[in-house]
């Protein structure tokens, strides 16, 4: 999740096989509840973060119903520690650990108490060391095993992609990409075709704070980042969920968001900057979370679907034995199924992996076009939806070959309806675009709460007559939450009653 720095200010939250490190449950932070594991196969994943979940959260988030709340103070008591991490130096604040006596350059000398919603009380010096220790670990792990490995090679790849749409050689287009414009005194040719410079692995590291406690305004979120800012949130959710996944899942996805050669702005107004730096970690043959219902995930789901022929709504029907609402409130599931599907599910992963490391170095080649690009087609992830067609022959009317053939002996008419298309696209974007995208963060907490289906919020929209982004905006969060809690429950209520 980011938050840009701009007036209005949104909030939300190439892989590889790597060894993960598991802790003993002795040296676990002391928020974490007891008993909590790292699950071996799929289902039991979902499992354990659930329960994990719901013996957590009211004493780490508070209640959502709260829209606005005094929330954390930083003060001369809060610890806050300076660090460098893989060459970068930066702070790190333990929002919620004040110090009852000196703060030290290392830490606290005196008594250490410990604030959440739940309350507080004190821990003491070993107990802050483990939770320090974690983030360490957390911290370089995010850059070396996940983002790194995804993003390091992206210069190079996005001049040779560049170069080769322009006809020359790569030594040819490098003669000039770092020479000033004539035209433009002070700026060089890689800056007006915002070419990233080499990554460097300390550039995933936020240069001014990085914050370890409850995120402002937003508790639920897992995590929160600044364009241009150089400042992350990482609560203690995402560290929990983190542990669960074996991987620092949600703190690398931050880290993209705060590494200034890949995100910033002006061009975050035109990309989607959410799915991009879900990339390097949704997809992870560990992660058997996030891509069955993850927000940022939607059109990884379509992906899958168009290209892998995996139906998550049939998976899903499959999987679910019994749902909420008939079962009085708990989901009833095929463990085997679940595994099952996941499995099959990280062949899909591989695929889209190598298609959208493709399609990030066409992006990064010419980030102007393609912005310019998803404007058009009204589609901030254009560059990926044409980076895996460019992949794949369809197979859909008896094989690839078939279809092939019936594609090409119509291929003029399949033209002519592409230019029309074309033609009339292009709506123009909505009005008060940082309204539009905070409310539907909105809906996508509330979804993400109440195990909603995205079929369900099309019902709900339906049924409110809501059919475009503003009239969304102007629902209040609290009354839009209500209305949604109303709608679910006579919903449910429908279905018991048919199912009796």
């Amino acid at each position: 999740m980011l938050i840009k720095k701009s007036t209005v200010r949104l909030i939300f939250v190439f892989m590889f096989v790597f060894v993960s490190k598991v802790y003993p449950q002795s040296v676990l932070p002391h928020f974490f509840p007891e008993g909590v594991a790292q699950p071996s196969t799929p289902a039991r994943q979902w499992q354990e973060w659930a329960r994990y979940y719901n013996a957590a959260r009211n004493a780490l988030v508070g209640d959502q119903d709260v829209v606005w709340y005094p929330g954390f103070v930083q003060g001369s008591d809060t610890i806050i520690l300076e660090k460098t991490y893989l060459g970068q130096r930066t702070k790190v604040v333990f929002d919620n650990y004040i110090c009852e006596g000196k703060v030290t350059r290392t830490g606290c000398d005196g008594k250490i108490r410990y604030q959440s919603f739940d309350g507080q009380h004190y821990i003491t010096e070993a107990q802050f060391r483990v939770v320090e220790k974690m983030f360490d670990d957390f911290a370089v792990r995010a850059v070396n095993d996940i983002n790194y490995p995804f993003w390091g090679d992206l210069e190079k790849a996005a001049v040779a992609a560049a170069a080769k749409a322009e006809n020359v050689t790569e030594e040819e287009f490098r003669k000039h990409l770092d020479k000033e414009d004539p035209h433009n005194p002070g700026i060089t040719f890689r800056e007006l075709r915002h070419i990233p410079e080499k990554i460097e692995k300390k550039d995933f590291i936020p240069y001014r704070e990085i914050h370890l406690g409850l995120t402002p305004e937003y508790s639920s979120v897992l995590g929160v980042a600044w364009l241009n800012a150089g400042v992350v949130h990482y609560t203690p959710m995402a560290m929990m969920l983190d542990y669960i996944l074996k991987s620092p899942e949600v703190l690398a996805h931050e880290f993209v968001h705060t590494n200034p050669k890949l995100q910033n702005m002006p061009l975050g107004w035109g990309l989607d900057l959410e799915s991009m730096a879900s990339i390097a970690e949704m997809l992870l043959d560990n992660d058997h979370l996030h891509l069955w219902r993850h927000g940022y995930a939607v059109d990884f789901r379509e992906f899958a679907q168009v290209f892998c022929g995996f139906r998550f709504a049939q998976a899903r029907d499959e999987i679910t034995k019994r749902p909420a609402w008939m079962s009085m409130g708990n989901v009833i599931i095929d463990e085997e199924k679940l595994n099952e599907y996941s499995l099959k599910l990280n062949t899909c992963k591989g695929a889209l992996r190598t298609g959208l490391k493709r399609g990030v170095e066409w992006l990064y080649s010419n980030p102007m076009y393609w912005s310019a690009m998803n404007d058009k087609t009204v589609d901030d992830n254009f560059v990926f939806r044409v980076v895996m067609s460019s992949m794949y022959n369809p197979t859909l009317l008896g094989g690839q070959d078939s279809t092939m053939r019936w594609l090409q002996a119509r291929e003029y008419r399949i033209k002519e309806m592409m230019d029309k298309a074309w033609n009339e696209s292009g709506s123009p974007r909505e009005e008060n675009n940082g309204n539009m995208q905070g409310s539907i963060f909105i809906l996508k907490q509330i979804q993400g709460i109440y195990k909603i289906s995205d079929e369900e919020v099309q019902k709900f929209l339906k049924a409110n007559k809501i059919s475009s982004s503003e009239e969304i905006v102007a629902w209040e969060p609290a009354k839009l939450r209500r209305a949604f809690e109303d709608f679910i429950r006579k919903e449910r209520n429908q279905n018991i009653r048919r199912a009796q």
